[in-house]
């Protein structure tokens, strides 16, 4: 589910302990991930092929961190990210903006570029209606 507002769009996500959402990259818009509870291990690969690592809480330190970073991450466009739950819950957020540089909505279906996050959200059975 998608809350849409008309220069703002959340999707509300959760992670249980060890699951992941595949890699993916949005090609047309930056987004900003809120970890509202829980905790997720954050790796992505830019374009130019650098690679990070992250462990983002919302509030709490994880067993298995170095280092808790705050609650937010920002994803430039473009960028492949991978999230790992490591709390028995994790809650997120992601917020974008769905509009293109000269103010144009953008498309909110799957793109070939966020199909895995579809996928996994529908085959994952965290969405009804399955594959």
């Amino acid at each position: 589910m998608i809350i849409q507002f008309p220069t703002l769009a959340i999707r509300p996500n959760v992670l249980l302990k060890d699951q992941v959402l595949p890699g993916h990259s949005h090609d047309d818009f930056d987004h900003l991930t809120i970890v509202k509870s829980g905790a997720m291990r954050v790796e992505v690969v830019t374009p130019d092929g650098k690679q990070g690592r992250r462990i983002v809480a919302a509030g709490v330190p994880t067993a298995d961190s170095h280092t808790v970073d705050q609650s937010t991450f920002h994803v430039p466009k473009g960028w492949l990210h991978t999230i790992a739950g490591l709390a028995d819950i994790t809650e997120f957020w992601c917020v974008y903006m769905p509009r293109n540089e000269h103010g144009e909505m953008i498309e909110q279906h799957p793109a070939e570029a966020d199909r895995a996050y579809y996928e996994w959200i529908t085959c994952g059975g965290l969405m009804p209606g399955g594959c």
